[in-house]
């Protein structure tokens, strides 16, 4: 298992190349990444968001824990995000870290009024590009159910009104595992900061990628749910792109709908 190819990366590069550009949406925080690709080596530059802040809405619920134990306790809370969001007929995406959380909610929903579009874990090419199609169908409501870090959670445009917002339930934690333990043994050793390169940025990079998927030109518009305690806490608010600054706390359904409702108004 590779702990750390930063050494064989920075090697390559000065023996191979006369200069390298890293670019993403999602290199923060950049001392992270440049400790994992280049050692730190390297400058940076840092360039705004090319999209209208005010087209998307950026919405956290947090009364809620998503973390493991807890995780029974939040269904109904879930599903009551997903029913308020989906008074404003549209397309939609509910992120999991899991696919036995993701199932725990799928199963406890009663008669939805929304066509179900659901990721499993062995899913096909030909059953990804079935569901990014149905996406384009703006006629009816879809609700999709996907994981953290999947498929269908970075590399996908959905323009327009394909994607009218997501839900992200958790902060994208990889599982506690003695692989990811061992990496942030290593870290701590290094770096002093183990759990957060382990768990922490790893995690959060999984949901700015999957929020990012609402957000894909210049005229799209729609809504980021975030549910979970810890989206308030400083560590996590800290790791959130800048422009998200018009971030706002709603944990009651009636104030939601009554926000969503406002916003696609507008």
């Amino acid at each position: 298992m590779c702990l750390d190819a930063s050494d064989f990366l920075l090697d390559t590069i000065k023996s191979s190349v006369q200069g390298i550009v890293f670019f993403s949406a999602t290199l923060t925080p950049f001392t992270y990444h440049a400790n994992l690709l280049t050692k730190g080596e390297g400058k940076f530059i840092e360039l705004p968001s090319p999209f209208p802040q005010e087209n998307l809405d950026i919405i956290i619920n947090n009364k809620i824990s998503t973390r493991y134990k807890e995780r029974e306790a939040s269904i109904d809370y879930i599903i009551e995000a997903i029913e308020t969001l989906t008074t404003k007929r549209g397309n939609y995406i509910v992120f999991f870290p899991s696919y036995q959380y993701l199932n725990l909610v799928v199963n406890s929903l009663e008669n939805p009024d929304f066509e179900m579009l659901i990721q499993k874990n062995n899913t096909t090419e030909e059953e990804r590009n079935e569901i990014i199609e149905k996406f384009k169908d703006t006629s009816d409501c879809k609700v999709g159910f996907f994981v953290l870090g999947g498929v269908f959670a970075e590399g996908v445009d959905f323009i327009g009104d394909w994607l009218n917002g997501v839900i992200i339930v958790g902060v994208g934690l990889p599982l506690y595992c003695d692989e990811n333990n061992i990496l942030k043994d290593y870290f701590e050793i290094n770096y002093k900061d183990g759990f957060d390169y382990a768990y922490t940025y790893p995690g959060f990079t999984k949901v700015v990628q999957a929020a990012g998927r609402v957000i894909r030109s210049e005229t799209d518009r729609g809504v980021v749910i975030l549910i979970d305690e810890r989206f308030t806490y400083s560590k996590y608010l800290q790791l959130m792109p800048k422009h998200w600054t018009n971030k706002k706390i709603i944990n009651d359904a009636y104030f939601l709908k009554k926000e969503i409702k406002n916003f696609f108004n507008k």
